[in-house]
């Protein structure tokens, strides 16, 4: 994770209720002259959407425009937990901003509501449910 910049530490995690995660669709469907359609996989890994919202101070907005405009250059990609999963240190993913954020206050006009449109890119521990490697010689049988 050391080759992506960081989600910035002073601003807060996301809303407890906010998660939404939808995998973006990965097949490709071709009509056949007869019989069924053949559907055949576009990738093998599929990108996902991530949309979260963030409670932020009027200061907290400034370091969110600064990280994604300076810092992330609008298309860099950053690193930041994967919030499907318990938060540990080996729970990191990489995410992209699809755009940048929007903002709405909220209810008693003292923080903002970001709103932040993300492409989950992959998570970071190199982990996968068919993943037989023991980290030093590649695939094994074991």
């Amino acid at each position: 994770m050391a080759d992506f910049p960081q989600w910035p530490s002073s601003l807060p995690f996301p809303l407890v209720d906010s998660p939404g995660y939808s995998p973006l669709p990965n097949s490709i469907r071709t009509q056949m002259d007869a019989g069924l359609a053949r559907v055949r996989r576009r990738s093998t890994a599929a990108g996902q959407d991530a949309t979260l919202l963030v409670q932020l101070r009027p200061g907290q907005v400034q370091t969110l425009d600064d990280f994604v405009e300076i810092t992330l250059g609008d298309t860099l990609p950053f690193g930041w937990y994967d919030f499907r999963r318990p938060i540990t240190d080996q729970n990191k993913a990489v995410y992209r901003f699809k755009q940048r954020p929007t903002y709405a206050p909220n209810r008693s006009g003292l923080y903002w509501i970001a709103t932040l449109s993300l492409e989950l890119v992959s998570t970071t521990a190199g982990r996968y449910l068919l993943d037989v490697s023991d980290g030093t010689t590649g695939l094994t049988n074991t």
